[in-house]
């Protein structure tokens, strides 16, 4: 029987958003998961086979919204991609899932051990799982053999059914700005320890997040100092420097 593996981590509780309520007809709201347009359309079935109201829509941050929960699904194919694109946009998605809700998640389908085998591979994967879950975002993994499996539909039930009844569903919010510098910042910014000051020293000596993932780590130590520079290092990196 595939392996559900719950890793769950307490998050900041603080983070705004802006809400959502369907009506059904008779006065009173029903909470819709919404779920984003790129998703295979055989999820959303069965998840509404499950009772779930289910809206496809497209989505700036996030696969699944619903409550004070925002989901990130993706295979350990589709993770390991997002780890050695050129732009990691593994940190853009998970810089974003955190600003966007008070309670996120990654689930990693697929998540075959055999591929762990290797300690190249593995110490990629199991470090930057690590690094999310510094970041406050729960980590879930299923060993399904494919994706959109009988054991995410169950597990996205009982999350659903189990979430908290009094919060609205939450749609991400509008980007901070368009401007790239700014998108830059808010994303150092969410790496914990890192604030506003050393975020703007760390852009005055990187243009981008490709040009700060090969800096050295003298150079980023120089910057924001040993126990700051750890941290942006594990999250960039995946392992300790």
């Amino acid at each position: 029987m595939p392996e559900v593996v719950i890793n769950e981590l307490s998050s900041d509780s603080s983070t705004p958003v802006s809400l959502v309520e369907n009506g059904n007809g008779n006065g009173s709201s029903v909470r819709v998961m919404i779920m984003d347009s790129h998703e295979p359309k055989d999820i959303a079935e069965k998840l509404r086979q499950k009772g779930i109201p289910v809206s496809v829509e497209f989505l700036s941050s996030g696969d699944y919204i619903f409550s004070n929960i925002g989901i990130e699904r993706k295979t350990l194919t589709d993770l390991w991609g997002s780890i050695t694109s050129k732009d990691k946009r593994i940190w853009r998605q998970m810089f974003e899932l955190k600003r966007n809700f008070e309670r996120p998640f990654l689930i990693v389908e697929s998540f075959n051990f055999a591929y762990l085998r290797d300690p190249s591979y593995s110490k990629q994967i199991w470090g930057t799982l690590a690094s999310i879950a510094l970041l406050g975002i729960n980590v879930i993994t299923i060993a399904s053999k494919m994706g959109g499996s009988k054991e995410f539909i169950d597990f996205m039930n009982y999350l659903y059914f189990s979430a908290d009844k009094t919060k609205k569903t939450s749609r991400p919010l509008p980007k901070k700005s368009a401007n790239p510098k700014d998108i830059f910042r808010d994303s150092l910014c969410m790496v914990p320890q890192i604030g506003p000051v050393t975020a703007r020293k760390l852009m005055a000596r990187f243009r981008s997040f490709e040009a700060l993932c090969v800096a050295s780590q003298e150079d980023l130590s120089s910057l924001c100092g040993r126990t700051k520079y750890q941290m942006l290092w594990r999250i960039l990196h995946g392992e300790n420097p």
